[in-house]
């Protein structure tokens, strides 16, 4: 199997911009980092991308490393070499991002969905929103948005950029399922999927007011 080796380049790390879409700096990770700078130095390097996604100039981005360059910043270090690679793909930058940052915690689907916000996605802004105005997990929402069930490969379409909102009749179910569950007074993301598949099964027949 051959590995692909990256190139390292000494950048200034004031030249390397942060995504939109990056995870927000958490201070407990940036202090950890500057005591074992102070002890046994940098033992590891940052990755960036060059890129013209964002501003449509060529621009470098911190794909992983944000928490590693701001605890130098701290101590007065002003260039790091970093492993760089160029991409003008959305979904690749998003990816790799969300691959390097699982060692410590994986991305929800939420996550994913606030990275294409941040390329500004008009379909992702609408899942989000959607998301978060009625009550309903990503996947309900995607899953209404989209007119087709969203889990397991599903959630691949979210995760690589190609969720489309499409559905017709969005609007109407979205209303029923929430009529629904108020009456039964729960807001479960399993009654959601519940709902969701019943009504697939039932089609037209489907009657809301009975």
């Amino acid at each position: 199997m051959e590995i692909i080796l990256h190139p390292k380049y000494l950048f200034a790390l004031n030249k390397i911009k942060e995504f939109p879409f990056n995870r927000d700096k958490k201070e407990v990770v940036i202090k950890i980092l500057m005591k074992g700078m102070v002890k046994d130095g940098v033992m590891r390097a940052p990755v960036v991308v060059k890129t013209k996604i964002i501003t449509g100039k060529y621009e470098y981005y911190f794909v992983d490393g944000q928490h590693l360059s701001e605890a130098a910043k701290r101590l007065n270090i002003t260039h790091l070499e970093c492993f760089l690679f160029e991409s003008e793909s959305t979904s690749e930058i998003v990816n790799k991002m969300a691959s390097l940052n699982n060692i410590g915690k994986k991305w929800t689907l939420f996550e994913y969905v606030n990275a294409f916000c941040g390329t500004g996605d008009e379909n992702y802004f609408k899942l989000k929103n959607h998301a978060i105005v009625n009550g309903f997990s990503i996947a309900v929402s995607a899953t209404i948005l989209s007119g087709s069930a969203i889990s397991g490969q599903g959630c691949n379409k979210i995760k690589y950029g190609n969720f489309v909102a499409n559905a017709v009749n969005s609007d109407i179910i979205t209303q029923n399922l929430l009529d629904i569950s108020a009456l039964v007074n729960t807001n479960s993301a399993k009654f959601h999927k519940a709902f969701l598949l019943f009504f697939k099964s039932i089609g037209n027949k489907y009657n809301h007011k009975k």
